[in-house]
């Protein structure tokens, strides 16, 4: 299991068995930010330059690109 800092009494399924899980329904497992790809440009909440490296780390659709994924 793969240890979950926020909720360490629910840790998460190892990370390749969970995207062999998901490829095997039809899906495939993206990370996404900390914010909903659709708040990337909401200028209300999200400064400029935390909005720039956001952008930055994401693709078009607002998901982590994936050369930027973890492992």
């Amino acid at each position: 299991m793969t240890r979950d800092f926020i909720n360490p009494e629910m840790a998460w399924p190892q990370i390749a068995e969970l995207r062999s899980v998901t490829r095997e329904a039809g899906f495939e497992l993206r990370e996404r930010l900390a914010a909903y790809p659709e708040y990337l440009h909401d200028s209300r909440w999200m400064s400029d330059a935390v909005r720039r490296q956001a952008l930055a780390w994401s693709d078009d659709t607002g998901l982590v690109r994936p050369e930027q994924e973890a492992a």
